[in-house]
């Protein structure tokens, strides 16, 4: 279970730096 935690905690970063990401192209 801690490495499913892990595993969605890391998902979760991923999209907030795609999000940022986004925002620094437009």
């Amino acid at each position: 279970p801690a490495m499913i935690k892990d595993t969605m905690g890391y998902l979760e970063k991923r999209q907030v730096c795609i999000q940022s990401y986004d925002n620094n192209l437009q």
